[in-house]
């Protein structure tokens, strides 16, 4: 081979190389823009992801709520009628034993 063929050879591998080098640094800043777009998409998605689970969230907490003042509220009127239940046989049971030692007063 000539020394005229080798250098020709030379100079096409070289500028082969420098569009390589080129093509390499032009397909990485696109991967770096491909990559910073994603990231951003993605940080959206779980930005909208994340209020999604917080709205669940609040409304499972105020589902609980509701469920607790109903039965705290139940539980309070199942109390309030076993005292009155209760005040009422103490009130009869009461009369009963005032009639008696009445009774047992006027008897003698």
């Amino acid at each position: 081979m000539s020394v005229e063929k080798l250098a020709k050879a030379l100079d096409v591998i070289d500028s082969t190389a420098r569009r390589l080098d080129e093509k390499s640094i032009e397909l990485a800043g696109d991967i770096a823009s491909t990559a910073d777009s994603e990231a951003k998409r993605l940080e959206k998605e779980v930005g909208r992801l994340l209020e999604a689970a917080l709205a669940e969230l609040e409304n499972a907490l105020a589902s609980a709520e509701d469920e607790l003042a109903r039965e705290a509220k139940s539980r309070v009127e199942a109390v309030r009628k076993e005292l009155k239940e209760s005040a009422e046989r103490n009130w009869s049971n009461g009369i009963e034993a005032f009639l008696r030692e009445l009774e047992n007063l006027l008897r003698g």
